[in-house]
């Protein structure tokens, strides 16, 4: 009887209960550390047009704005990178409401104010404007007569218009303001690119929004941290240029989501 009570039996159930207790604190583990993937992955089922999406995984990584809505005076929007929009992942400033600058870019756009918002969109690093199915026709209408938008395409219901002017995430701009911007090529957040020689007073702006955990360096030498616009991160950059590392280091709260 002793013999049995401690036969290979008692171990290998030993170990079936160890792990069964472990595994619900490794798997909150994993998902503290590693996000909000996996089979409960939350999705937004906005979708763009193939080429919309290809075209925002190049080195500008452009932007989407999608408009929604049931009634001229009820406009939902979000702003989207890829195929459709995506919660949980690298993207910094994806979801439409959540920036009082980009709610009133959007206001002003609907509403028709018949100023050039082009630069504004821009601003924001949108190259395009969907507006879905189902969304009320004035809205449409209205976005054929802007300033600054050219209409492309209208697919499955919904409709589509592009930014007349040069757009991306991250851009080199001029003393003042005044000037052409020059873009940076960057991924979703991280960037990693040569910065060209320029005068003094050159700010690098990034489309998203001010934070403490970005950083920023041109040949390892650290920038000095500014916010443009308002709301947008930024950096002072030197006359000399260089190899820029453009970093965000995410809170811990932030990661754990």
């Amino acid at each position: 009887v002793a013999e049995q009570s401690f036969g290979w039996r008692q171990p290998v159930a030993a170990l079936i209960a160890l792990a069964a207790a472990l595994a619900p604190a490794l798997a909150a583990f994993g998902w503290m550390f590693g996000g909000a993937d996996g089979p409960l992955e939350r999705r937004d089922p906005v979708q763009v047009p193939a080429f919309v999406a290809e075209e925002s995984s190049t080195r500008d990584q452009a932007r989407t704005l999608v408009l929604g809505g049931t009634s001229p005076g009820s406009v939902s929007y979000s702003l989207v990178r890829g195929s459709g929009a995506r919660l949980g992942d690298g993207e910094l400033t994806e979801a439409g409401g959540g920036n009082s600058h980009l709610d009133k870019v959007v206001a002003n756009l609907v509403a028709g104010s018949g100023a050039d918002q082009g630069g504004q969109l821009g601003n924001f690093a949108i190259r395009y404007v969907l507006v879905r199915d189902g969304a009320p026709r004035q809205m449409s209408r209205v976005l054929d007569t802007t300033p600054g938008l050219s209409r492309l395409s209208q697919l499955d219901g919904s409709a589509l218009w592009r930014v007349d002017r040069q757009v991306a995430r991250v851009m080199v701009v001029p003393a003042g303001g005044e000037g052409e911007r020059v873009p940076v090529g960057s991924g979703p957040v991280d960037a990693d690119a040569e910065i060209p020689a320029g005068d003094e007073g050159r700010i690098l702006r990034i489309a998203d929004e001010a934070a403490p955990g970005w950083q920023a360096t041109v040949d390892g030498k650290p920038l000095t941290p500014v916010t443009v616009d308002g709301w947008a991160q930024g950096f002072e950059l030197p006359a000399s240029g260089g190899r820029l590392a453009l970093t965000y280091d995410a809170p811990f709260t932030h990661t754990a989501w």
